[in-house]
């Protein structure tokens, strides 16, 4: 009898054998393009209204702006965005949702992108008493801990092969300590403290189901 797998075991066999070739292809393709993560920053924000009463309609009224810069440190891999939409959180309740990317835009090789976000309005918010506790120290001390998340729909561009449009599994967390800016008798807007340029997480935009295009 010829050696080799037995009849039991041939679907093992192939199985294995698939796995090494799609670790052997993935480990050609990372040695090609040296895929680097998507960097995001956010280079400038002001909050000129932050508002809640919980003593009333229990409502937050809020209006700041943000500027996001996207850095694509890659050399041989460009990115589609869909959708980038921010989603605003104080004390681990989201207040707002924006969606920044119209029309939806390509970034190509060593690139970087800023994008604005205007995001202001109202939303119901039933805060606890910690969570109210919390609110009145920020405003005593003039600066509040706002996290942005940013979910994206993104697609890679690897020299002609594209990926399909998908979802990073993991938001990007943006943890900023913005001042409240107070306007003057004659319209300009200031504060004793000043906001930092902050660094967000990264992300990779890895290989996702070829489209063809």
């Amino acid at each position: 009898m010829a050696r080799g797998c037995h009849p039991c075991t041939s679907c093992v066999c192939t199985l294995y054998g698939a796995m090494v070739i799609f670790a052997l292809s993935f480990l050609i393709f990372w040695l090609i393009f040296l895929p680097q993560e998507l960097k995001f920053t956010v280079t400038d924000a002001s909050l000129t209204r932050f508002d809640y009463n919980s003593t009333g309609n229990n409502t937050l009224f809020y209006n700041m702006s943000l500027n996001i810069t996207i850095r694509n440190p890659n050399k041989k891999v460009g990115v589609y965005f869909n959708r980038i939409q921010t989603l605003s959180h104080f004390a681990k309740k989201r207040f707002s949702m924006v969606t920044l990317t119209s029309p939806p835009f390509y970034q190509g090789h060593k690139n970087t992108t800023v994008v604005g976000a205007a995001i202001e309005g109202q939303q119901l918010l039933l805060f606890k008493k910690k969570d109210v506790d919390k609110y009145d120290r920020e405003t005593s001390a003039g600066i509040y801990s706002i996290e942005i998340k940013l979910a994206l729909r993104v697609k890679a561009r690897y020299g002609k092969f594209k990926t399909r449009y998908y979802k990073p599994a993991e938001k990007i967390s943006c943890k900023l300590k913005l001042p409240l800016l107070h306007k003057s008798i004659n319209g300009t807007a200031s504060s004793a403290a000043q906001f930092h340029p902050t660094r967000c997480g990264n992300v990779y935009v890895i290989i996702a189901k070829y489209d063809g295009a």
